[in-house]
């Protein structure tokens, strides 16, 4: 059979249109995704699928799992860790590092994404969530020290020591009187890869952080 007529008689039969409904179909949500109607559960392609993307129920059995490839995060990344306790406040752990600049592509903020801003106080917050998390996540709440034992909110004064209060177990973090309504803070004292300069606040124009132990909470 010559070829050309075999594109004749494929075009002749009508568009391609197979019933998925007996297929198994494979998916990972990364390299591998669902056709139209369908979401990635457990691996597997399952029918059924809301305009948000989640999984609806199609069946007596309940709904579906949420496809977690389309999962929403608060971070720029798509990482992160969820601190939100409710529905009133999304509020994500971003790791990374930043500078000190009124470019937001390049201070604190360039961790969160789009329409989410570095947390300016805990309400909405699990912070005991975040207190189990290895690295330490800052806040836009200043705070400052006279260390090695005196610490206090706000803006640093003349001979103290500029910090960030924030929630986390890691990056040399301290117990101090609640700022912003967190417990804890890291100051910019050497080796913790945090630095601020005066007027040691907002965040993303006065703070820079070299460390991969250090990021900020965005919330929306």
């Amino acid at each position: 059979m010559k070829f050309s007529t075999f594109l004749f008689m494929v075009a002749s039969a009508g568009c391609f249109n197979p019933d998925l409904s007996t297929a198994d179909l494979l998916c990972d949500g990364v390299s591998r995704f669902c056709p139209d109607g369908y979401s990635c559960a457990e691996g597997h392609c399952r029918e059924g699928q809301s305009e948000s993307g989640d999984m609806v129920s199609v069946s007596n059995d309940g709904p579906l799992p949420i496809d977690m490839s389309i999962a929403k995060t608060g971070c720029s990344d798509g990482k992160g860790t969820d601190l939100s306790t409710g529905a009133s406040v999304s509020a994500f752990a971003c790791l990374g590092t930043f500078e000190a600049s009124a470019d937001p592509s390049k201070s604190a903020v360039r961790l969160c994404a789009p329409g989410y801003k570095v947390c300016v106080q805990s309400t909405g917050i699990n912070q005991t969530q975040c207190g189990s998390l290895f690295a330490f996540y800052l806040a836009d709440v200043s705070a400052r020290a006279m260390l090695p034992s005196a610490f206090g909110c706000g803006s640093a004064r003349s001979g103290e020591t500029p910090g960030f209060a924030g929630c986390g177990a890691g990056a040399g973090s301290v117990v101090i009187a609640a700022c912003g309504g967190f417990g804890r803070a890291v100051f910019a004292v050497g080796g913790n890869g945090l630095s601020v300069s005066p007027p040691f606040g907002p965040i993303d124009t006065t703070a820079q952080n070299t460390s991969s132990t250090v990021g900020v909470i965005c919330c929306k």
